[in-house]
């Protein structure tokens, strides 16, 4: 698996976990000694939420160099985000199990509701640690914004939601608390659809018009470009820069839209039109895969997105304008020096 690919798979899962887990122990905060909430929904929609970060733990081992070593991310916990998310992320997994087995085991409901509580803190932190990992990187400056944090946690939470939705489907709950559950997704739907656009047109308009300055985020008078990099294929031109098209951003950026907010979206409203339709249990479950998957587009595009500074400094901004030095002062016929890779 790719590393980039891993990554994706890791904040997209774990996001649609923690979006399960928030929105069961909220339902069962509200309805829960109230007989309208199953226990096959409850353990149903629990182990579901344990299963989607566990996943996406897994492949995120493809990301590690040394994945023996992987815990030493912990040790720097005051100061990195990678850390705390690495913290955050089994302290979420432990809570989630605890709430599940106290729940199995038929224990007090108060102290079931603090484990519940307690996942809750940390899946909220683990929403933070991740985005923030990212949103901390200033010098990319499509990551380094406040949609970052906003769109990790509320993607999480409209998907979380919907996968809560397809349960219901196949387990007994009360028709209101349903009804109500296919709302909140509508109402997600709409606001990710909306804050994704708008997240869109920021990083559009970044480098508007591109210069050093505006690149780096420093408003000095002076600031020169005093090496020229070089005109061919390098490890710092390969790994740090991920070639696309407008036309094919601008696709990935429909897909995006289309298919991880506004069809769900749309299937959300056209059964709270209508809760009896037959076809409700296919179109709820279609609306919850729909989400993912668009979401796992939406992810890929966000890191492929981000431009590194050093694409400035080798010529490989995508951003019309942005010229390598080097390769536009080059003589004409001079041949461009080939790399291992090439060869």
């Amino acid at each position: 698996m790719h590393p980039e690919m891993s990554l994706v798979f890791l904040t997209v899962f774990a996001g649609v976990g923690q979006g399960i887990f928030i929105t069961l122990v909220i339902l069962d905060a509200l309805f829960g000694t109230t007989g309208n909430l199953s226990p096959q929904f409850t353990l149903a929609a629990g182990i579901i939420s344990l299963a989607f970060p566990v996943l996406g733990m897994a492949a995120s081992f493809f990301h590690l160099g040394n994945p023996q070593r992987g815990w030493k991310a912990i040790k720097m916990w005051k100061q990195s985000w990678l850390s705390r998310e690495v913290i955050f992320l089994p302290a979420f997994l432990a809570m989630d199990a605890l709430y599940l087995f106290l729940f199995y085991m038929q224990a007090d409901g108060t102290l079931r509701l603090f484990a519940g509580f307690m996942g809750i803190i940390a899946a909220v932190g683990l929403y933070i640690s991740s985005a923030m990992l990212y949103a901390a990187i200033r010098y990319v400056r499509e990551w380094a914004n406040a949609f970052t944090p906003l769109n990790f946690t509320l993607f999480g939470l409209t998907s979380g939601t919907a996968v809560i939705l397809a349960v219901c489907q196949f387990t007994s709950i009360h028709p209101r608390i349903e009804a109500g559950l296919v709302n909140l997704v509508a109402f997600l739907a709409s606001f990710s659809l909306v804050l994704k656009a708008l997240a869109f047109q920021h990083n559009g308009n970044i480098y508007s018009p591109l210069s050093l300055k505006n690149a780096l985020g420093i408003n000095a008078p002076h600031i020169k470009l005093r090496d020229t990099g070089c005109a061919y294929e390098t490890y710092n031109t390969i790994e740090y820069h991920f070639p696309m098209t407008a036309s094919q951003q601008t696709l990935h950026q429909a897909l995006t839209l289309i298919v991880a907010f506004f069809l769900p979206l749309l299937v959300a409203l056209m059964v709270s039109v209508n809760p009896v339709m037959p076809v409700k249990t296919p179109l709820i479950i279609v609306c919850a895969l729909l989400n993912i998957g668009g979401l796992i587009i939406e992810r890929r595009l966000f890191f492929t997105q981000g431009n590194h500074l050093q694409n400035l400094y080798y010529g490989n901004y995508r951003i019309t304008g942005a010229k390598n030095p080097l390769a536009s002062s080059a003589r004409p016929g001079v041949p461009v020096p080939r790399t291992v890779q090439q060869e």
